[in-house]
């Protein structure tokens, strides 16, 4: 009887967590994805080099 009451808070307080978590990770990569653009602009300027084998 009370692990069912301690097990219930226990499991919203790590949903409640890991939600956050994830909220961060999601800012973080977008930053990461958006610097990674600024400071490559070439492989947006020609995206046809990325379909080209490496050997080439």
């Amino acid at each position: 009887m009370w692990q069912g009451h301690s097990a219930q808070p226990t499991k919203q307080l790590v949903i409640g967590q890991a939600a956050i978590l994830l909220d961060i990770y999601n800012e973080y990569v977008e930053r990461i994805w958006y610097e990674s653009i600024s400071f490559e602009p070439d492989l947006f300027q020609y995206p046809e080099t990325q379909f080209l084998p490496s050997t080439f």
